[in-house]
């Protein structure tokens, strides 16, 4: 929106906003006048560099101005940058599953994530990796090997520009094996031909 109002005078009289109106209309756009007096230029998105077109205005006399002319400078934006997906790591048990959220550390420099975008890129050789509505990733181990597996993934952002590939880690763990119980004596008194109840635990 375009004030052109705010550097016009009349000396002896008053600026009528709604007087304000299109002598040429630009080359590479088009410009309309609102009811205010200002003016929207719109690009036509073909074309760069300058554009232009003139004006006349009027006073509550009904003069008229000589034609003014607006200069618009048409600017090519930055090309979109692709998000980045930083590595991760986790830690499951043997047979275990875990859930990530993956994106808590990637970035998008000039837009934003698209959740619904995650994809696997190199599955994990010990497991499964599952992609979620949300965005987050379930791995889940067969139940086969320990040590570390890893996966890949990708991200991109609402413009459908995709990050390089992110590594996931993960630590596969044996869970110590489980401890039998601890029973320890005990002791009661009872009268002859009498009974007692012992909670033993």
């Amino acid at each position: 929106m375009i004030k052109v109002l705010d550097n016009d005078s009349d000396s002896d009289g008053t600026l009528n906003p709604a007087s304000v109106n299109i002598v040429t209309q630009p080359s590479k756009g088009t410009a309309v006048v609102n009811n205010n007096g200002t003016i929207t230029y719109t690009h036509t998105g073909s074309g760069t560099g300058s554009d232009n077109f003139s004006y006349r205005v009027g006073d509550n006399d009904g003069e008229l101005s000589a034609s003014a002319s607006v200069a618009v400078n048409i600017a090519t934006p930055p090309p979109n940058q692709a998000p980045v997906a930083n590595n991760d790591s986790a830690n499951v048990n043997v047979a275990g599953s875990v859930t990530l959220n993956v994106l808590s550390n990637d970035t998008d420099a000039d837009g934003t994530l698209n959740p619904a975008s995650v994809n696997i890129v190199t599955q994990p050789s010990k497991g499964t990796a599952v992609v979620n509505n949300n965005g987050t990733i379930t791995y889940t181990h067969t139940g086969s090997g320990t040590g570390s597996d890893n996966f890949s993934y990708r991200v991109g952002d609402n413009d459908g520009e995709l990050s390089a590939s992110a590594s996931v880690a993960v630590n596969i763990a044996t869970p110590p094996p489980n401890q039998a119980p601890v029973a320890n004596n005990d002791s009661a008194n009872v009268n002859v031909a009498g009974s007692v109840t012992l909670n033993v635990l």
